[in-house]
């Protein structure tokens, strides 16, 4: 593990229905690497401990640099609001049965 290694959580939003939790993810691997980020989904109560939220969470969107990421839920799906990605991001359509939607700023 790299020690200089940084977390930061940037949003957090749980599903209507309260099932579901959304977590905005920012990993700064080091001096020389730019920041990976991505936005996970898990089942509210379940433990976000590393390999198991791996395993059973769902990574929405996996994205490279720094943009400003912003998650909610609105009815049964998860709406990522962002800045324009510096470089091409991943998404999946759906987690846990619900829609992903992505919506640029400015757009």
């Amino acid at each position: 593990m790299n020690a200089c290694s940084l977390v930061v959580s940037e949003g957090r939003d749980t599903a209507s229905s309260g099932f579901l939790t959304a977590n905005v993810i920012l990993l700064n691997p080091g001096a020389m690497s730019d920041y990976v980020g991505s936005v996970e989904v898990l089942p509210r109560y379940f433990p976000r401990v590393w390999p198991f939220d791996l395993i059973v969470g769902c990574e929405a969107l996996a994205f490279e640099s720094d943009p400003r990421v912003e998650v909610e839920w609105e009815k049964s799906a998860l709406v990522i609001r962002h800045d324009p990605f510096a470089y091409q991001a991943t998404r999946k359509e759906r987690c846990f049965g619900r829609p992903i939607i992505l919506k640029e700023r400015g757009k």
